[in-house]
């Protein structure tokens, strides 16, 4: 062993000393490749237990997430469905005060309204059917029914003709009366008779109607549209 101002110099004397250096230096390489490895294994282990972890954490969170999806997607469907049940409840009552307020008029009316129009071939007939037709229209089409009707219609579908009356002012009191007639559920023809049209105008009124609810802007239109 040479001491100098550089390190420590080996410089072996004899063949059995440079097979020791030999196998030193060997040993050396071998020991600082094996903690090389060990130190790089560590460290894939290390990352891999870092991704392991993460993939878990994050297959928590999607599965929270997703829960939580399933549970306020599953309260929106049972809302809906009781929403659904609600207004199909509503209806009925709807149909319900209707028909109290009308009485049997109502189906008889129907029936003769549709005669009406199916029989215009003949003269005699029509007019025979509109006498029959008359006497019901006359106690069914006057400012008292109508106000009833109105009130009932806003009982059971949230007073919608009342906020047709807040939301759009410009309306006259004759599409007021024809919207409650739509939204108390009679047919085209019976509405043709009860505001006195004619079966091909009460489509373009209903159409140039519900227009000009669209542009109107009032906050609640297509619901106003959506039941016409």
């Amino acid at each position: 062993l040479l001491t100098t101002d550089r390190g420590v110099i080996y410089c072996p004397t004899s063949r059995a000393g440079q097979l020791q250096r030999t196998i030193d230096l060997l040993r050396y390489d071998y020991e600082k490749e094996l903690d090389s490895t060990k130190r790089s294994s560590r460290n894939a282990w290390a990352i891999l237990g870092i991704v392991v972890c993460m993939a878990v954490v994050a297959g928590v969170i999607v599965g929270i997430v997703v829960r939580r999806r399933f549970v306020r997607k599953r309260k929106e469907i049972e809302e809906l469905s009781l929403l659904v049940v609600e207004r199909s409840d509503r209806n009925r009552e709807l149909q319900a005060k209707i028909d109290a307020l009308y009485g049997s008029r109502l189906d008889t009316l129907n029936m003769l309204c549709n005669e009406y129009f199916e029989k215009n071939e003949s003269d005699r007939v029509k007019l025979s059917l509109y006498n029959e037709v008359e006497k019901h229209i006359l106690a069914l089409r006057d400012s008292k029914s109508v106000t009833q009707l109105e009130d009932i219609v806003n009982t059971y579908l949230d007073g919608i003709v009342l906020k047709v009356r807040e939301q759009i002012p410009s309306l006259s009191v004759g599409d007021i009366k024809f919207l409650t007639y739509l939204y108390a559920g009679f047919s085209p023809r019976a509405v043709c008779i009860f505001t006195d049209i004619k079966i091909k105008n009460f489509y373009n009124r209903r159409s140039r109607l519900k227009e000009r609810i669209l542009d109107s802007g009032a906050p609640d239109r297509l619901l106003f549209v959506s039941k016409m």
